[in-house]
């Protein structure tokens, strides 16, 4: 088979052969000498290349500006890359940067704008993840921070005021700096210096301790997210807790008082029935009394006797609506006298301490003395030399000297000093610099010195002691009371009119509206000096007028004011209109702060009545059998020389027996100096 394909195949075999020959034959052609020897000669002919040389500089150069060229095309590639890179990073940060806090997200764009290379671009992504990672810790101080400064502007309840102070003893909200340390350290080495011993003032004395004792506690910033968790949530059960029992308080004393009222009402129903209740769509007659029945009843008709005419008493059951519109108001007057009666007798008792002879005091309390200030100047600031004061007035700057947060007023250049006030009149201010207060305090002798003390002590202790309780019964908060306070006025002739103010100027006239228990502000007007006695009075009537009579106030007013009361009243008597405008109208004469204009008629009737009831009673055979009757049995226990010998000595002596009255029984002695036989 093969040498058969072998035979097949010769016709292509002859031609390969024949195809290497020729292609062998042109080979040794071209390699012939001859040929080799022209080809070179024509390659010899072509020109000659010219030599090139390029100088160092010129190469220098040139590479230069190839390295430039490739820069810029690196540069511009690169800023591609950084913006890119800051987009991204951009995008991190918003998208777990809380919008709202704007501040930390602007400094995060900020960092993120200053990068320019790869290691400074890693450091601000390091540092942006941190802030994301502290952003919730952050917050969660945030919310206890805020809850704490909420929980100090409320008005705390006693215990709950307590365990907010325990709880801030754990921790700081802030860290002063080393500056603010030395200089509380200053403040409580310098208030313990004897010559500027009591001119810092104590509330500062009082900060600068606080801030030194906080010093070694932690930072509520250090603390863990869950710690401040478990602070915010104390801090919001305290002021939920303080919250529910303040509206339990109140609560309960809206439904106490709605008792009230509803048996106010039946009381009301039974003894006067409903014949001039008025029907609806049908206009009724207005029923009012004339003038001169108005002034009768109005002005001198008992309280007692109209609340005895509406509801009854409660000599034979009790009677909650008589307990409330009469009987807690006389005990509350009682108590307000009983208050002033004390406050009297610490002032007779620091003048017999002081060596004051109690018969002359009132010439001890106006002679007046002159004074000598080193450095005081008027309003226009000239020289002010000398400063004539009454006795009482030095009394009552040295009690102001003693307050400290008014001592600390008074020494601020731009307050202008002091107004002596007499008749009602304020005297053109003179400012008082730390020479001239210790000037005044030289002048005064021991015996001044003393009673400043004595009545100073006296607001500040046992007053400030009982007004304490009643605040917290009427507001549910306390009230927050200074050991060294003293009253404090100002000139209101240095303040800007306002308008509003004075159309509102009649709140100033409720109980617990008046500027004592107000927080004080600073200000620039000239405080008003008095007669120490007035201005202790003054301070004495109005809290204690708050202490026994706001409360009884408030309850007897509200039952007057109630809807369903007013309305059973108009339904039972003929004039039952005025009759409730009477009783409002005793109300506000209870307080002692208003006092209504009873009219002409009222002021002639009021000349003649008192006669005419006292001639009644003389008259009256039951009254006299009553005080027979009395007597009689009254000498049952007590014998019969002593009954008439106290009556002998009263007619006999009265001056003594009014002695002991007021000695003995307060409450006797202010109805004889307010015309008891009303």
């Amino acid at each position: 088979y093969l040498k058969g394909a072998w035979d097949r195949m010769s016709d292509m075999r002859t031609r390969i052969i024949a195809t290497e020959k020729e292609q062998m034959a042109q080979l040794e052609e071209i390699a012939r000498p001859s040929e080799v020897r022209k080809r070179v000669k024509a390659v010899g002919r072509l020109p000659a290349v010219e030599k090139i040389e390029v100088s160092p500089r010129a190469l220098l150069r040139y590479s230069l500006q190839h390295e430039a060229r490739g820069a810029r095309k690196g540069y511009r590639a690169g800023q591609v890359d950084l913006q890119a890179s800051h987009k991204e990073l951009v995008d991190f940060a918003k998208e777990n940067l809380p919008a709202g806090e704007f501040k930390l997200v602007a400094r995060a764009m900020e960092r993120i704008a200053k990068t320019r290379t790869p290691g400074q671009m890693a450091t601000v992504a390091k540092a942006i993840n941190r802030m994301v990672a502290n952003y919730e810790t952050q917050a969660i101080y945030q919310e206890a921070k805020t809850a704490f400064k909420e929980a100090k502007k409320k008005k705390l309840r006693p215990e709950m005021k307590a365990q907010l102070d325990a709880l801030e003893e754990g921790f700081k909200l802030t860290q002063p700096t080393a500056r603010t340390l030395k200089r509380m350290q200053s403040v409580v080495k310098a208030s313990e210096l004897e010559p500027l011993e009591g001119s810092i003032p104590a509330a500062l004395i009082q900060r600068a301790e606080i801030v030194l004792s906080n010093d070694a506690k932690p930072l509520l910033r250090d603390l863990s997210p869950e710690e401040i968790r478990g602070v915010t949530a104390a801090i919001e059960n305290i002021i939920h807790v303080n919250a529910t029992k303040s509206s339990l308080l109140h609560g309960k004393q809206k439904r106490e008082l709605a008792g009230v009222s509803s048996f106010a009402v039946t009381q009301v129903e039974k003894r006067h029935g409903v014949e001039y209740k008025e029907v609806p769509g049908i206009p009724g007659p207005r029923r009012r009394l004339g003038a001169l029945r108005e002034a009768m009843t109005s002005e001198f008709v008992p309280h007692e006797t109209r609340i005895f005419n509406l509801v009854g008493d409660d000599t034979t059951a009790p009677n909650p609506a008589y307990q409330t519109a009469y009987r807690n108001l006389q005990e509350g007057s009682g108590h307000t006298i009983t208050i002033r009666k004390a406050a009297t007798d610490a002032v007779q008792d620091a003048l017999a301490d002081a060596g004051v002879d109690l018969a002359k005091q009132e010439q001890w309390w106006e002679e007046e003395v002159t004074i000598d200030l080193p450095t005081a100047r008027d309003e226009d600031m000239n020289r002010v030399t000398q400063q004539k004061l009454m006795r009482g007035e030095r009394i009552d700057l040295l009690a102001h000297f003693s307050d400290s947060e008014t001592r600390a007023l008074l020494q601020r250049n731009r307050q202008k000093g002091i107004a002596i006030y007499r008749e009602g009149v304020p005297s053109p201010p003179v400012k008082l610099y730390v020479p001239d207060i210790q000037a005044v305090i030289d002048s005064a002798s021991d015996a001044e010195k003393s009673m400043a003390v004595a009545m100073q002590k006296h607001i500040a202790g046992p007053l400030a002691a009982e007004l304490g309780p009643v605040w917290l019964r009427h507001h549910g908060i306390p009230l927050d009371l200074r050991p060294d306070h003293w009253g404090r006025r100002v000139d209101a002739e240095f303040r800007a009119a306002d308008p509003e103010a004075i159309l509102q100027g009649f709140q100033a006239r409720l109980l617990d509206q008046q500027g004592r228990f107000k927080s004080r502000i600073g200000v620039k007007a000239p405080i008003i000096i008095t007669n120490a006695l007035e201005h202790f009075d003054s301070e004495v009537n109005g809290t204690s007028a708050y202490i026994g009579q706001a409360l009884p106030f408030r309850d007897a007013t509200m039952l007057v004011k109630d809807r369903s009361f007013i309305l059973a009243v108009r339904a039972g008597l003929p004039h039952g209109a005025d009759v409730l405008k009477q009783l409002e109208s005793a109300l506000r004469d209870y307080l002692g702060l208003e006092r209504t204009d009873p009219g002409a008629t009222a002021r002639a009737v009021s000349w003649a009545l008192p006669k005419v009831q006292q001639a009644l009673l003389y008259l009256k055979v039951q009254i006299g059998a009553y005080q027979t009757a009395s007597l009689l049995t009254a000498s049952n226990e007590i014998g019969a020389k002593y009954l008439t010998a106290g009556s002998a000595a009263a007619i006999s002596h009265p001056a003594e027996t009014r002695a002991k009255i007021d000695a003995n029984s307060p409450r006797l002695s202010a109805r004889l100096r307010a015309q008891g036989h009303r």
